[in-house]
């Protein structure tokens, strides 16, 4: 699965979740995680960090994209 595809499908489980559960239930159902791990805080807290550095890299990957496009079109276009 590509990292657009698996931020979608993480966007699209959280967003689906209720609104009046604990955080960390909300994210171990997102990430597929068993509630009862020992660690349960520890384990989300991870997977929360991952999902930060694969957004950033997301979007310095269309950021990167977005210049290249632009470096493309003629002058009155980009203004």
């Amino acid at each position: 699965m590509n990292s657009g595809a698996r931020l979608h499908r993480i966007y699209d489980k959280l967003a689906a979740q209720v609104t009046d559960q604990v955080m960390v239930q909300t994210w171990a159902e997102v990430f597929d995680l068993d509630k009862s791990l020992p660690h349960l805080e520890d384990e989300v807290a991870n997977l929360v960090m991952a999902l930060r550095a694969e957004i950033k890299f997301a979007r310095e990957r269309l950021d990167d994209i977005g210049r290249r496009a632009l470096a493309r079109l003629p002058a009155e276009v980009g203004t």
